[in-house]
């Protein structure tokens, strides 16, 4: 028996397929755009301090490439 949550993702798939690849990206830009606005609210902050705030927790725990510092490794 298929679950409600079941039924949505495979109505959110087959609408996926749908769009186009360029489509596509803009859904992603404006999903992503619409996450940085809910991050700033619930945190009460301005969307560039959300934005720097996101970006420094997307690097915590990165090491830095020794390939791309251009050391030769």
């Amino acid at each position: 028996m298929r679950s409600v949550a079941d039924s949505l993702a495979r109505d959110t798939q087959d609408a996926m397929l749908k769009l186009s690849a360029a489509e596509r990206v803009i859904l992603a830009l404006r999903l992503g755009e619409q996450a940085i606005d809910t991050f700033a609210a619930a945190n009460h902050v301005g969307r560039d301090e959300a934005r720097r705030v996101l970006r420094r927790s997307n690097q915590f725990g990165r090491r830095r490439s020794v390939a791309a510092s251009g050391d030769g490794g």
